[in-house]
């Protein structure tokens, strides 16, 4: 487990536009985006908005955010990238983009945050 490179794939990915079901750089959604950026470092996780699916995430309080940490809102899936910002793929806007944390929790209701389980 790299955070660092969970969140450099998420760089690879910024600008690509916004398309539901996609999980390519021509088109991806929310949790798309996620699951390539952790399997682009290696790590498969189940490719959906329900973090109960995939055993290797732990639930976390949002205070303790650590890079590659993923945050779930109903319906909506951000990866956190450290110094208060979240990368997602951003329906509003169009494509994959960075907000703070804060306006990240503004789109929707908070169902967790998790965190890889370091074994």
């Amino acid at each position: 487990y790299n955070p660092d490179l969970i969140i450099s794939a998420a760089k690879k990915l910024l600008g690509a536009p916004y398309k539901w079901g996609g999980k390519t750089v021509c088109g991806i959604d929310c949790s798309g985006l996620l699951s390539m950026c952790y399997f682009m470092s290696g790590i498969e996780i189940y490719r959906d908005s329900d973090f109960t699916k995939t055993p290797c995430f732990v639930k976390k309080d949002i205070k303790d955010l650590s890079k590659g940490d993923a945050i779930y809102l109903k319906g909506h899936v951000g990866l956190y990238a450290g110094n208060g910002r979240v990368v997602h793929a951003s329906w509003s806007k169009g494509c994959v983009t960075y907000c703070t944390t804060e306006e990240f929790l503004s789109y929707g209701e908070l169902v967790s945050a998790v965190g890889f389980a370091r074994t």
